[in-house]
């Protein structure tokens, strides 16, 4: 599936968690299965075009995969 760019405020929010080091829960979707991770967030990078966050556990999520941060949508 191609890469979708995330809107610009859910990205400066994951920032602000990352610089923060605050503890988050993510809901995301992968092969239409909702999972969570609960974590800190330490990097968001790019690769070949896509964006990818990374957080503690080895935990690593596309962004447009991400649907929940806390309580607050990607939208």
């Amino acid at each position: 599936m191609p890469y979708i760019p995330i809107n610009c405020s859910f990205h400066d929010i994951l920032l602000d968690r990352i610089t923060r080091n605050k503890i988050c829960r993510i809901q995301y979707k992968i092969n239409d299965e909702i999972e969570f991770y609960e974590g800190q967030l330490y990097d968001i990078y790019s690769k070949l075009g896509e964006e990818y966050l990374i957080g503690e556990n080895d935990f690593k999520i596309r962004l447009d995969k991400i649907m929940f941060l806390d309580d607050i949508e990607n939208k």
